[in-house]
């Protein structure tokens, strides 16, 4: 109570409105997450005869999410491989933004296993720290190309043959495809930008030594991003994020 008094107390009226954004985001992709989570691939992608249960409806919940995106909003996606049934699924998300009519933003975040394909710098030693992803300019046809998605999702399905994929195939052909250059490129530039220039584009710590799943962290930092984008702080999106694991802590100790 006392936390939450505090917390509210610091936010001003402009911050509170952007946390309900957020909440309010992330609350619209529940239903897709979930669907996403059903989502197995029972035999190998490439045979003729491969059953995929639960991508269909997954994938028309996202054509919905996809298509209704309006000017100014944001939409949060998941994404991920599979390590088939006896290991952990790997997740990533996207916070896809709409700047324009024909002007869309994919920013991907995952600072687990596939930490080494996003922007870094060693400027704050020991520590080195991660930027998410951000794909910027990308017209309608493109980023709402159900091809691409579809495919994104169905090649890093989990099957029972328990292949394991990697974080190579979405980031070493889908993304480049989409962004139309080189991964290297876009990781180059982003690593020489400024944070000044995109307060959204703040250098984030990993979590040392839990990289084998990134579902949690992946969330977190796209809250982060969200909240900066739309107008907070950096100690204020903290203190969110702070109030934020507190009501886990008190949620877990009443269970």
């Amino acid at each position: 109570g006392n936390l939450a008094s505090t917390a509210d107390s610091l936010l001003g009226s402009a911050d509170k409105a952007a946390v309900e954004r957020a909440r309010d985001t992330f609350e619209a992709g529940l239903d897709l997450f979930r669907k996403f989570q059903r989502t197995k691939a029972e035999v190998e992608a490439y045979d003729d005869y491969a059953e995929m249960p639960g991508l269909l409806p997954f994938l028309k919940r996202l054509r919905r999410a996809l298509n209704g995106l309006e000017v100014g909003g944001a939409v949060l996606l998941p994404g991920g491989w599979g390590c088939g049934d006896f290991l952990p699924r790997q997740y990533i998300c996207f916070v896809m933004e709409r700047p324009g009519p024909d002007n869309y933003r994919v920013a991907v975040f995952g600072f687990g296993p596939s930490r080494e394909y996003h922007p870094k710098t060693a400027a704050t030693p020991p520590k080195i720290k991660y930027r998410p992803i951000v794909l910027e300019n990308l017209p309608r046809a493109k980023a709402l190309d159900e091809a691409w998605w579809g495919l994104l999702i169905a090649m890093n399905l989990p099957d029972v043959n328990e292949n394991l994929t990697s974080p190579a195939l979405t980031y070493d052909f889908f993304l480049p495809y989409l962004a139309g250059q080189p991964l290297e490129q876009i990781r180059e530039a982003s690593e020489r930008r400024p944070e000044a220039d995109d307060p959204a584009l703040d250098w984030r710590t990993p979590v040392y030594g839990r990289n084998r799943n990134n579902f949690h962290r992946c969330l977190m930092d796209g809250l982060h991003y969200l909240l900066r984008r739309w107008g907070l702080s950096r100690p204020r999106a903290k203190l969110v994020k702070f109030c934020l694991r507190r009501s886990f802590l008190d949620m877990a100790a009443g269970d």
